[in-house]
Order: C-alpha cells, then structure tokens, then sequence
C-alpha cells in the first residue's frame, strides 16, 4: 500500500473521503498534530458498470446519401453516475457550510472525482476548502484514514 500524501488537518475541519459511490463525512476530533477522524454521515450510490446499465451494441447512423454508415459511441452511464454523485456530494456540502457545519474543509477523493467535486462546489464551499488529496481511501478502515493523511 502506497502513502498518502500528509495533510494538516485542523481540528474540527470536516473530511469528505469519496470516490464515484461513496462519500463518507468526518469531523477531526483530534488536533492538527494527531487527528482523530470520526464519521459523521455516509452517502452512498447505486452504480453498477456501464456494461450492466446500457444496451448491448451502440446505435447507427446513416449519412443523407444512403450509403454510409457509422456506429454511434456507447453511453458511458457509469461515468454520467459519477459525475451526478459528485453534484450531489457538492449540493450536500453547500447545504451544510450554509448550515454552519464546518468551516475548513479537506476534500480526499481520486483525481477524476475531485476534479468532478472541484467544478461543482459552490464558491462559498470552495473557500473552505484547506487541502485536497488526490487519493481512493474510501475503502479503509477510519484509523487507517488517519495514519495515511497524517
């Protein structure tokens, strides 16, 4: 298993830990020095494969001459799921720092999603946000969280 990158995490700075399905909320109950994240919430989505969602074969088309004929690129609903979870995720967290439940956020996700979290977040969310990590730690343990962000 490869290191996370080290992040200061101030105390009481909320943590999203997500990927495409996932997102977890904690709070570090701990200090900068020595976090202690706790789960606050979970969400969680429903998304199975592209192969699973869609049709067998992508659509044709037919040019105005009547001869040619082209395949039409397959949906990638997988990813179109991603990016409806991370709106979700980023309408969450506006609801949330407008009800004042944080004021610093660290943001740990993939790079395609947080790149999809980053394009979503409401300029307010956006100032709160004090560190990004470019990693999938959704699928750890929260001590393991701890000890690979510290």
């Amino acid at each position: 298993m490869s290191q996370a990158e080290h992040v200061r995490i101030p105390s009481a700075a909320l943590v999203l830990v997500s990927d495409g399905r996932r997102a977890r909320f904690l709070r570090n109950q701990g200090t900068a020095a020595q976090p202690e994240l706790v789960l606050e919430s979970a969400l969680d989505s429903e998304n199975p494969p592209t192969r699973d969602q869609g049709t067998d074969q992508p659509g044709r088309t037919h040019a105005p001459d009547g001869q040619s004929r082209s395949a039409l690129e397959q949906t990638d609903w997988h990813q179109q799921a991603e990016e409806r979870f991370a709106a979700q995720v980023a309408k969450l967290l506006y609801h949330m720092e407008h009800a004042r439940k944080f004021d610093e956020l660290v943001m740990v996700a993939p790079p395609k999603m947080l790149g999809d979290l980053r394009a979503r977040l409401h300029p307010e969310v956006a100032q709160c946000v004090v560190a990004e990590v470019a990693k999938d730690l959704t699928c750890h343990a929260l001590p393991e969280i701890s000890r690979l962000l510290s």
